[in-house]
């Protein structure tokens, strides 16, 4: 029986890749380095921490590493000041994520800093009916590693849950879905904004299925 669902943030409860690439984009620009085109950051960086494209850029000798501190702040910055203008409330988010914390614990599993988890949260009208939040900061590798999934495993001990079978992640890209694999949990690939509370009854269910068939 599922008792636990864990979500992405991005892609999945909200849709927020163009802020994250566009603030980059400006933050490079500011220490005058060439943007990242759109077509490198679908098939490379979408999905990965911003310290991570940041190595993979300096790897490539686009940016000094001495430069990635720096550019990280100001991502960061352009982040927190664009947020609003992408990330808003959706109803439909909205009466899914209510509608399952009251039979769910619900966890969000991201590859964003712990403060722009807390701000898009908020942002989204999300937060009160999520029971904990881990973020990149939380843990040693984030996505694909397995380790964050591994991190909310272990807080949702707290919750009396400790078989991997009763819990459920929602990811919308690869690297998710490989963090995922890898803890050995199941996990659906949705993307936003299709995860409504009717598909996610839907997912639920053929994962009870999956369970009971053993």
């Amino acid at each position: 029986m599922i008792r636990a669902i864990f979500f992405d943030l991005d892609g999945t409860l909200i849709d927020c890749a163009d802020l994250h690439y566009e603030a980059l984009n400006r933050a490079l620009r500011d220490c005058f380095f060439a943007e990242i085109q759109r077509e490198d950051h679908l098939r490379v960086f979408n999905g990965l921490p911003t310290k991570v494209k940041l190595e993979l850029l300096a790897q490539r000798g686009h940016i000094g590493k001495h430069d990635m501190e720096n550019i990280a702040n100001l991502k960061q910055q352009y982040t927190v000041k664009m947020a609003p203008e992408h990330v808003v409330p959706d109803p439909v988010k909205t009466e899914m994520c209510w509608a399952l914390a009251q039979n769910y614990i619900l966890f969000v599993v991201s590859n964003c800093v712990s403060a722009s988890v807390t701000m898009l949260m908020s942002l989204a009208g999300l937060s009160e009916f999520f029971d904990s939040a881990v973020s990149n900061q939380d843990v040693k590798n984030a996505k694909p590693a397995p380790d964050p999934y591994l991190l909310a495993m272990d807080r949702l001990s707290g919750y009396l849950i400790t078989d991997k079978r009763e819990a459920l992640v929602i990811e919308d890209n690869e690297k998710g879905v490989q963090s995922a694999q890898s803890a050995g949990l199941e996990v659906v690939q949705l993307q936003y904004p299709y995860i409504t509370l009717g598909v996610m009854r839907a997912v639920i269910a053929a994962a009870e299925r999956k369970l009971a068939a053993g």
